[in-house]
């Protein structure tokens, strides 16, 4: 299994950013989730960053190419950064 830690970005422009800042772990977990992500961890948040950035974890298969993990997309307003980790 390989494991990855996406960066959560929330364009803080938009007019429901608190909504979408505190249901990410629902929207993680649904939407990797449907591409074969498991082993949702804790979400960490950069309170010293801005735009707000939170980080998780998750494991997938390695049968999943990480483009198709790239590819998903949590929401209006809402970017991703998908990293590897060892």
């Amino acid at each position: 299994m390989r494991k990855y830690r996406p960066y959560i970005i929330f364009d803080t422009n938009t007019d429901s950013v608190d909504q979408r800042y505190y249901r990410v772990r629902s929207l993680v977990k649904a939407k990797y989730g449907a591409v074969g992500a498991m082993n949702f961890g804790q979400i960490f948040e950069n309170l010293h960053d801005w735009p707000l950035v939170q980080v998780t974890y998750f494991g997938a298969p390695e049968n999943i190419p990480l483009e198709v993990l790239q590819a998903v997309k949590l929401g209006d307003g809402i970017s991703t950064t998908l990293q590897q980790v060892e």
